[in-house]
């Protein structure tokens, strides 16, 4: 897939957080600019592709993830950097939710799953 096309669009953001720095790129590309990808008849609606190379140094070690997307977003890369950013968050709050869930419920037996405030309808049973 060319990423050298004339109507892509590129942004690039830095954060630095916590002794880390992350930079990420983002790259958005009209579906109609690329060949067609495979089972792309599946995806009704889908308008944009996007790439996401994401670098994060921390203290001597650097690392480089790429991660791609489709999407029936409009080809737009800071609209698509916005809704990669906002998922993330949205990912990171579930996982603390489930960790401290689990982590209260499987220490020391059931005096600490008391300390759980999950009691509501069926939150009890998930």
């Amino acid at each position: 897939m060319s990423w050298q096309i004339a109507e892509s669009q590129s942004q690039y953001t830095t954060q630095s957080a916590h002794g880390r720095i992350e930079i990420r790129q983002y790259w958005s590309v009209p579906v109609e600019q690329l060949e067609e990808l495979p089972n792309q008849e599946k995806w009704l609606g889908l308008r944009s592709v996007g790439m996401v190379v994401c670098e994060r140094r921390l203290w001597n070690k650097t690392t480089i993830e790429v991660r791609l997307y489709i999407s029936s977003l409009e080809h737009d890369a800071s609209v698509l950097a916005h809704a990669v950013r906002s998922h993330w968050g949205i990912e990171n709050s579930v996982h603390w939710v489930l960790y401290m869930t689990f982590f209260l419920c499987s220490r020391s037996g059931s005096e600490r799953a008391d300390a759980s405030r999950i009691r509501k309808d069926n939150a009890p049973l998930n």
